[in-house]
């Protein structure tokens, strides 16, 4: 693993957090490959998304609508919208075993949201695992959000983590 594509994912991931902070949803589904899934486990340690139920997951059309929901100014759960401060730390960067164009990049994160006058603070885990183009660059290929508080009564999570 070069220093300086564990440097790229460092970034990339900053940047992810940004565009997600700014609600720049167009600009950060881009991120994301056609193949790509969204995941947010319903408790900790479950194996896959298939086999139990999700707080969320998506595939790459799935996530389209619920950006273009986000979007239309009729996210109803969203007004108004949440402001969000998301901070990043603890990355680990490492290939993907299964495969060689992909790297796995585990990351803590804590997430301040902010609406109605309600302020609610969410952390957990985020493992991505990004896939690597011949030109060098990231593409989301599985975004994973292991929450900390997944298995306690929450309110609403109308918002993107």
């Amino acid at each position: 693993m070069s220093v300086e594509l564990e440097r790229r994912c460092t970034r990339f991931l900053f940047h992810e957090a940004k565009l997600l902070d700014a609600r720049e949803y167009d600009a950060w589904l881009a991120l994301f490959a056609a193949d790509a899934t969204y995941w947010v486990p319903l408790r900790e340690g479950q194996p896959d998304p298939e086999s139990e139920l999700n707080i969320l997951y998506d595939d790459a059309g799935r996530l389209a609508d619920r950006v273009a929901r986000l979007n239309s100014g009729i996210a109803y759960a969203q007004d108004p919208p949440s402001r969000t401060s998301r901070t990043i730390s603890n990355i680990m960067v490492s290939r993907d075993p299964a495969a060689s164009d992909t790297v796995v990049v585990e990351s803590a994160f804590t997430l301040v949201e902010v609406r109605a006058g309600v302020q609610q603070v969410w952390g957990g885990r985020y493992t991505h695992r990004l896939r690597v183009d011949g030109d060098e660059t990231l593409t989301i290929v599985q975004k994973k959000a292991d929450l900390a508080n997944a298995e306690e009564p929450m309110l609403n999570l109308a918002f993107l983590l």
